[in-house]
């Protein structure tokens, strides 16, 4: 979680701490459509199976023990500096080290298509770049962003960045808003035009996940 998030989580925290540990109540739960693992959606996203919900897939991960909200800094830092000299042996080597452990992760699917399309392994690049589209499309398709009520849901609050990015939007200003219970990100932005837009993220899986990480602490 970004520093910004965090410190709004930790003043929430501290003006709901009932007065003894024993009271807190259990930490929330990320809802859910189907009650299907992360591991069996992951089994058909490989197989290439062409019924696989990717909203719910990406669900399912954040519901899971395999939980990152996002890759590890030096191997995201270094798959980017390896397709940026174009070695993409190696981009696509760190990449597919990333998606061992996430994947959901949207940038390690596009450095894989990449590199692998440079290698000349097309059909490699073909499957990288479907599940990467097929991500985010399962991220506009949550909602428009065009206020709390339909807001994009996210899983993690790098997903607001790529998200951005394929849009063609970037940031000018962003403001965490609290709404009914949930958590949402107001990004006013700019395209290339200049015209400005507001979009709304739902943060609700990020906070619910942070929630739980401090549940599970020793009292």
């Amino acid at each position: 979680l970004s520093s910004r998030l965090m410190l709004a989580l930790a003043i929430a925290l501290v003006f709901s701490l009932p007065a003894r540990a024993q009271d807190a109540p259990p930490a929330p739960k990320i809802k859910r459509a189907t009650t299907e693992s992360y591991a069996d959606i992951l089994r058909k996203v490989k197989a290439t199976d062409s019924g696989v919900d990717y909203r719910e897939f990406r669900l399912a991960y954040a519901d899971s023990a395999d939980y990152q909200p996002s890759a590890a800094p030096e191997a995201r830092k270094a798959m980017f500096a390896a397709l940026s000299a174009k070695d993409f042996a190696s981009a696509a080597k760190i990449a597919e080290a990333i998606l061992d452990c996430r994947y959901v992760d949207i940038y390690a699917h596009q450095v894989a298509a990449v590199a692998y399309r440079e290698l000349g392994d097309r059909a490699r690049s073909s499957i990288y770049g479907s599940v990467g589209r097929e991500l985010i499309r399962s991220i506009v398709e949550s909602g428009d962003g065009n206020s709390t009520e339909s807001a994009m849901v996210l899983i993690s609050e790098e997903e607001e960045a790529i998200i951005l990015q394929a849009l063609g939007l970037k940031p000018n200003k962003q403001e965490l808003v609290d709404e009914n219970g949930h958590t949402y990100d107001r990004v006013d932005t700019v395209d290339a035009n200049d015209i400005t837009m507001t979009i709304y993220f739902n943060l609700d899986v990020p906070v619910i996940k942070a929630r739980q990480a401090l549940a599970a602490q020793p009292r």
